[in-house]
């Protein structure tokens, strides 16, 4: 049977690799498996490799398999996939896209530049598209600070896990796949085209359209575009078109700017004053007044984000005696922070959570 490599030279793709990694790897697939139905990689360095062996006792075998989960998934750019199946030949439902997890990698934006040039482009036109990719560079540098924000807020997490549920309560083919989307216009007898491909159903239960209708209403509430994981909402971003010809000094003209209400501006957005204060208001109205804290709210993300991670991976596994300290070393190592600073984050990150603190104004962090 002719791969798609062969079919389409010059091109790669993600299957023939994975099927030979999972020949390869299959035991260590399976044990991943039971222990949650999402893998992700573990950004692949020696000190991370030593910090794995520390807390779990790993064989060369496991960091070999590890290392090389690391390797194919940042070559296709997927933070993880989610499986399906132990044993299965192809045990993989869909990859997994989330940007900015794994700081180590260069910004999307810096590669969209390079390919460009690898196609042939001319200065010129490398030079407009460079500008715009900083520009959208500096704007998605943010969005995870609007995840911590919200795995840090205990409304969101406890409509969150109504929401998850409400999908678990649903007969297993009836539930929608991951990454979950707005549904629209979704009543019993009406299921859109795109789910009956993906669900093999004609038509929508009753349970199916009023899940359908409460993910849409906590997408719009918390402003999200989905759900790639329960673990992982991706955030709408801003929408600020080049308007500048079309603007006076205070932002007013005829283009329409949209910003959500807990992404972070800043003094140098090039969006006018007006716009400015407009977001300013919405923000305090919504309680949040510690936007310039947003560095801090990205780092509670991606410190609690990889902490889940560490503590479902090898959980049979002996652990070792001082597994929080050294986990916090590990942690330390993914994220790019000290073993202390590490520490603080989590303990802010579970004041958070618990409701104590409601947000970090007057807090040191």
């Amino acid at each position: 049977m002719t791969s798609l490599n062969d079919q389409f030279p010059g091109f790669d793709f993600w299957e023939p690799h994975w099927q030979q990694f999972v020949t390869t790897y299959c035991e260590w697939i399976a044990e991943r498996h039971s222990e949650s139905l999402e893998l992700f990689y573990i950004p692949p360095t020696a000190e991370t490799n030593r910090g794995l062996h520390t807390l779990y006792a790993l064989s060369s075998a496991e960091l070999e398999a590890e290392n090389a989960f690391a390797s194919l998934c940042r070559r296709f750019h997927y933070c993880g996939v989610e499986l399906c199946s132990a044993n299965a030949t192809n045990p993989i439902n869909r990859w997994i896209n989330f940007d900015r997890l794994d700081i180590w990698l260069p910004n999307p934006e810096d590669s969209l530049v390079e390919m460009c040039r690898n196609h042939g482009w001319d200065e010129d036109t490398l030079a407009s598209v460079s500008v715009a990719s900083v520009r959208a560079a500096g704007l998605s540098d943010r969005l995870p600070s609007i995840v911590g924000r919200l795995c840090c807020d205990p409304r969101f997490r406890n409509e969150r896990e109504e929401l998850r549920t409400e999908w678990l309560q649903l007969p297993a083919r009836e539930r929608p796949p991951f990454p979950l989307q707005r549904i629209h216009r979704i009543r019993s007898g009406n299921l859109p085209q795109v789910l009956q491909e993906e669900l093999g159903l004609e038509h929508a239960s009753d349970g199916m359209a009023q899940f359908a209708r409460r993910l849409d209403q906590f997408l719009e509430e918390w402003q999200l575009q989905s759900l790639e994981t329960w673990e992982l909402p991706k955030p709408q971003g801003p929408h600020w078109p080049d308007f500048r010809e079309s603007r006076d000094e205070h932002g007013a003209g005829t283009t329409r700017l949209s910003t959500p209400v807990r992404f972070p501006v800043l003094e140098s957005d090039d969006i006018g004053r007006a716009a400015r204060e407009q977001h300013q208001r919405e923000a305090r109205d919504c309680g949040i007044e510690d936007e310039l804290k947003w560095k801090v709210y990205a780092e509670l993300f991606r410190v609690g984000f990889w902490e889940q991670v560490l503590r479902q991976r090898y959980a049979r596994a002996s652990r070792a005696r001082q597994f929080t300290t050294e986990m916090e070393l590990v942690l330390g190592e993914i994220v790019g922070l000290s073993g202390e600073r590490v520490r603080r984050l989590r303990r802010i990150r579970s004041s958070l959570v618990s409701g104590r603190r409601t947000n970090l104004t007057g807090l040191r962090c």
